[in-house]
């Protein structure tokens, strides 16, 4: 599309807004200048889209591909499409949002098999999704380098995970946190069992206590709060104890652990929020909707980190050389993530930022695996009672926690193949969006220009 055509895709509408409040019988108002204003860009992006269909389908043709069918959308400017994903977010089944889209494909690329590839298009931004498994492994192995995380995505989760290791790409940031917290997450501090023994071991006799009086409990919530309160210990050095609410066997101190996972929760589904409302024009106004819920987060953080640099900075005046037999690779032997961020140079608001980002991987990915491998095992099966027997004597073989290496683990073998097809069937990164770099053909034959999104819902 020429230089020409962009620019009258632009000035056009606003050439006809000015055309029709002249044309109004009555002065216009303040707010229909607003109203013609606010309409006048949203309407330019869909002229510019219309004649960059024609450029695209060239493109695609020049590579031997074709374009992705395009959702329908009741509402202009595919706002039906926007309300759908919203909903889905809302019943809390954003990954099923595929299977109501396919509804509304006109033309599937290939009528005679189900459309796994689409496309959908709201306030001119488009989005390529699929759930195709070679698209798939092309754009998370063979073409990696190609995409990258999506400005949206980006400025949705700036106020949580700022530019952190997961808000980043192999084009940004992504190589240098990688390598600022990786030696943390060495082979010694990975096979430390011992911090998480006493809350596994609170947890599974509070489930025992309940069963023995016949009571049913929430897993799904007793395993987010244990992750929460692990992940807080083995990365903060400081446990905000969710389980506490539960178990009443200890005294909470420091900020409030029942709100923080509340809260923890309340963040994430407004950074996807933000991420799905957001418009470009918005984003680069410097335009956020702020939350309570992620500030609060934040504070706590903040209070983390200022904890723990007063405290590394009391152990450093106190450090003697005799201190030197305890180091092992990234760091000393206690030390955590928190205090190895600290030592590292870093400002406090990259600290935070590094933490929020680990323990949101670490909390919902193992909380998701513990919950659907609970759920799986416990539905009706001819095989359910063999299953359980077979990890009890496999765990049981370990004996106490305290003792357990890592090799060890490593032989259950069965207890592996159950929480791989756990992650199969369950994953806890349900979709992935993936921003492109430049122009480039999917496996499953699909055109991807440069600087569009690729979601990819959880495929099973």
């Amino acid at each position: 599309m020429s230089r020409v055509a962009l620019l009258l895709s632009f000035v056009g509408p606003l050439l006809l807004s000015k055309f029709l409040l002249e044309s109004f019988e009555r002065n216009p108002s303040f707010l229909d200048r607003l109203v013609v204003f606010c309409l006048s860009w949203p309407i330019a992006r869909e002229i510019r889209l219309r004649l960059e269909q024609r450029d695209l389908r060239a493109r695609a043709s020049s590579r031997g591909a074709l374009l992705a069918p395009l959702v329908s959308s009741p509402l202009p400017f595919g706002l039906s499409v926007l309300l759908t994903r919203l909903r889905m977010i809302h019943s809390g089944s954003p990954g099923d949002v595929i299977h109501l889209f396919n509804s509304r494909v006109p033309k599937p690329i290939h009528p005679d098999q189900p459309t796994k590839v689409f496309r959908s298009r709201v306030m001119g931004i488009e989005t390529i999704w699929t759930i195709d498994h070679d698209d798939a492994k092309y754009f998370l192995s063979t073409g990696f380098p190609n995409f990258g995380k999506s400005p949206l995505f980006k400025a949705g989760f700036r106020r949580l995970l700022g530019d952190g290791v997961f808000a980043s790409d192999q084009r940004g940031l992504w190589a240098w946190h990688r390598s600022l917290t990786r030696p943390h997450f060495v082979r010694e501090r990975i096979a430390d069992v011992v911090a998480m023994e006493e809350h596994s071991h609170r947890v599974a006799t509070w489930l025992s206590t309940q069963t023995d009086l016949g009571k049913s409990v929430d897993i799904q919530d007793i395993f987010a709060r244990y992750t929460l309160t692990v992940g807080t210990q083995h990365l903060f050095g400081r446990c905000v104890d969710s389980l506490n609410d539960l178990i009443h066997d200890r005294i909470q101190t420091g900020p409030n652990a029942a709100d923080f996972a509340q809260n923890f929760v309340a963040a994430q589904h407004w950074a996807i929020i933000n991420s799905l409302l957001l418009h470009p024009l918005l984003i680069s106004l410097g335009f956020r909707i702020r939350d309570r819920a992620t500030e609060e987060v934040r504070q706590v953080v903040d209070t983390l980190v200022q904890d723990a640099s007063l405290s590394l900075a009391s152990q450093i005046k106190k450090t003697n050389e005799s201190d030197s037999s305890d180091q092992v690779e990234g760091g000393t032997a206690s030390e955590n993530l928190l205090d190895h961020l600290l030592t590292s140079g870093c400002s406090k608001e990259l600290v935070r930022q590094e933490c929020l980002n680990i323990l949101l991987a670490a909390r919902d990915t193992t909380a998701s695996l513990l919950s659907s491998c609970i759920y799986e095992l416990a539905r009706d099966s001819p095989r359910k009672t063999a299953m359980w027997r077979k990890l009890k004597d496999e765990v049981e073989r370990l004996g106490s926690g305290i003792d357990v290496t890592l090799d060890q683990v490593r032989e259950l073998k069965y207890l592996r193949a159950v929480l791989n097809e756990s992650l199969r069937l369950h994953p806890p990164v349900w979709a992935n969006t993936r921003h492109a770099f430049e122009d480039d053909v999917l496996p499953s034959g699909v055109f991807v220009p440069a600087g569009c999104v690729r979601d990819r819902p959880r495929f099973i």
